[in-house]
């Protein structure tokens, strides 16, 4: 699996789903930032801890979360996650080594799922009897495709007020590889597929950064960065007449 299949994946995104809230319940408002790591450039996720840093380690051990507040270091480079706020040490040195994916805000009722979904077609050549290639192509926006699925899920915490529960669950499909095709040098063959699932379930404060981290999916050149915020909208405030709305948009590297 290489840097070039999993942004062709990235370029190609097309579809972006989530539950809406509904009227007189309270909601939750995801806010979220997904990166590609490039892995030539910022070879393995360092945190750098004060003492208490909270981590929670997927049910698959893909996937690691680190709760605010957490310092998380990219060869020289740093993230601060603080509270609400984020940092990057040099905006413009990060922007040459990772690529934002996507940074929607997701609105759902309290207690019900939402869900992201980036996919779209991949397209590759087969030889046909008589000489001749065909171009074909995986279907788009399908679980037989290269995607990533992530669907998040926040609730009261049982410990304190402004501690929330949220699960996450990643479903990613991406190309290790290209059926070889006789006679032609070119990687232009069918795609061989992987799939990495995990679950984890952790703690977070309401209105603070947490990042989740996937180091070099099978051994390959890139890395995945999660960076999410979860808040909390009162449904009194749409029975008054105030329309629920989602938070504002998200911060670019290195602005809080």
């Amino acid at each position: 699996m290489n840097r070039r299949t999993v942004l062709a994946l990235v370029l190609v995104a097309s579809s972006l789903s989530s539950l809406p809230a509904r009227a007189a319940e309270d909601a939750y408002v995801f806010k979220t930032l997904l990166y590609v790591l490039k892995n030539d450039g910022a070879h393995k996720f360092v945190v750098e801890s004060g003492g208490g840093i909270k981590v929670t380690k997927g049910r698959e051990g893909h996937w690691l979360s680190f709760q605010s507040p957490v310092t998380i270091r990219f060869d020289q480079e740093t993230l601060r996650l603080q509270g609400d706020t984020l940092v990057w040490s040099d905006e413009a040195v990060m922007a040459k080594k990772i690529s934002l994916l996507t940074m929607p805000t997701i609105v759902t009722p309290a207690g019900k799922p939402a869900t992201m979904f980036i996919g779209g077609s991949t397209q590759y050549f087969e030889k046909l009897p008589d000489g001749n290639f065909r171009l074909d192509e995986l279907p788009k926006d399908s679980s037989a495709s290269p995607h990533c699925a992530i669907t998040l899920l926040a609730e009261p915490g049982e410990s304190a007020t402004g501690i929330l529960s949220v699960t996450f669950t990643a479903d990613i499909t991406a190309v290790a590889a290209r059926d070889k095709i006789p006679g032609v040098e070119l990687d232009v063959g069918k795609p061989v597929l992987v799939t990495f699932k995990d679950k984890l379930k952790f703690t977070a404060a309401r209105d603070a950064w947490t990042a989740l981290c996937y180091e070099a999916p099978s051994g390959s050149d890139y890395s995945l960065l999660l960076l999410l915020k979860v808040s909390q909208q009162d449904a009194t405030a749409e029975r008054a007449g105030q329309k629920l709305v989602p938070a504002g948009p998200a911060p670019s590297a290195g602005t809080p």
